[in-house]
This record gives C-alpha cells, structure tokens and sequence, in this order.
C-alpha cells in the first residue's frame, strides 16, 4: 500500500494526466469558495442570493471529477497491471458523477431514516426509564455507524463498475466483495480513514486561515485545497483497487 503514495509520479506524465484532473477539481473548488465571499458569515450576517446561486453552480461542477473519478476507478479495476487513467468526456464525466451522487445519497438517505427510527426507540425506552436497552440500542446505533463506513470502499469500487444507483445498497454483494480480500480491505480501510481525517483537518486549518481574507487569499486556498485534493484522490484511488479483488466487483 505504500506505493499508493509515489506510483501518481512514475506512471503518470504530469501535462497530460495531472494537470487536466487538478483543472477538473480546481474550477470547482474555486466556485465553490468564491461563493464563500458572499455568504452571511462574510457579509455580517447579510444575506444575497449569489451566494446560493454560486454555491449551487459550484456543487454541480463537482459532478465532472467525481465522475473522471469513477470512470478512472473502473478502467483501474479493470487493468491488469498498469493502471491508466480514463479519458476526459465532459459529459460522461458529469453523469457519472450526478449518478454517483444519486447513489449515495440513497445510502445516506436509508442510514438516516435508520438511526433516526433507533432514536426515537431510545427515547422511548429513556422515557421508560428501561436504562439497559437504551444502552443496547445506543451501542447498535454506533455499531451501524462503523458498518456503513466499513462498506464506502466495496460500494464505491461497485458503483465505479456497474453504475447502478443501488451498488450502496446491495449488502450481500458487498459483503462478498469484502470477504474475497479482507485482509487488505481491512488494511485500505485503515488508511483510507486516516487520511481522510488528515485530509478534513487540513482543509478546516487552511479554510479558517485563507478563506474569509478577501479574494487573493481564497484564491491562494483554492489552488492549495485543490493540488492536496488531486493527489489525496490518486491515492484513493490505488487504495481502494488494492483493496478488493476485482474480479469480485
């Protein structure tokens, strides 16, 4: 797995390969944070509603490298030995992308209505003062938690292969995607969330340092966000490959 961290400088020419997909996330990263400068915390608590308009225009051009994303992971999937990333089809891309989009949040739409059905059971039984299984139906509500984020790699690498809107929710498939490689699906778990986490407090230190300091400083911060978010990408990407066996997906 360490070689998900390297592999993007050796088997990718930087014009060619790179730069496209840091262009594809930068335009949306930009919108989206110039939207910032427009927004209530920004203006003292006024409101305007470019900053909605903008906002929403930024958040669908994040369909285009989210889908190359997809796109990339299947032909990744795919590949026998040296991984390739896809080719760049705007319109693909963006389908893609706004399907992946559909598909998880049909995930996170169930695991809401989920946790939110274990809450009101908890209440009850607090209401009841019955200690014991509030306690239980606390513990299985996290429980829940860790499963759900345990499948994103198998549901994603499914998604990626098959485009269907319901990959996230086909828990057998997954499952069997899962128990062909667990050992290091455990592993590309592991890292995936730790860097996950790396990459979330490094966007929350830059966000309160650049973000809210006028235009050539949210500019500064779009071009960083955006090159930590190209690679971390890229290692996502070798991660989640390595950690299933494709011939399971």
């Amino acid at each position: 797995m360490l070689k998900a961290f390297t592999y993007m400088f050796k088997d990718f020419d930087w014009k060619n390969d790179l730069l496209p997909l840091w262009i594809m996330i930068f335009v949306a990263e930009f919108i989206i944070n110039f939207a910032g400068l427009f927004s209530p915390f920004a203006l003292s608590g006024k409101t305007t509603p470019l900053f909605y308009i903008i906002l929403c225009i930024g958040f669908i051009l994040t369909f285009i490298p989210c889908g190359y994303g997809m796109e990339s992971l299947k032909s990744y999937l795919s590949a026998s030995d040296k991984f390739q990333l896809a080719e760049i089809n705007i319109g693909k891309n963006f389908i893609k992308g706004l399907k992946f989009m559909l598909a998880f949040s049909f995930y996170g739409i169930s695991l809401l209505i989920i946790l939110l059905l274990l809450g009101f059971l908890n209440k009850l039984f607090l209401n009841m003062h019955i200690t014991p299984l509030s306690f239980i139906v606390v513990s299985f509500s996290c429980l829940i938690l860790i499963i759900s984020d345990f499948l994103l790699i198998a549901a994603t690498c499914k998604f990626a292969k098959s485009n269907s809107l319901l990959s996230f929710l086909r828990l057998p498939s997954l499952y069997n995607i899962i128990n062909a490689n667990v050992g290091k699906y455990f592993i590309g778990f592991i890292l995936f969330s730790i860097l996950m986490g790396i990459f979330c407090l490094i966007r929350v230190i830059l966000l309160s340092l650049l973000i809210q300091k006028g235009f050539f400083l949210m500019l500064i911060y779009s071009v960083l966000i955006s090159i930590i978010s190209t690679y971390t990408a890229l290692v996502f990407l070798y991660i989640f490959k390595n950690s299933v066996n494709s011939d399971s997906v």
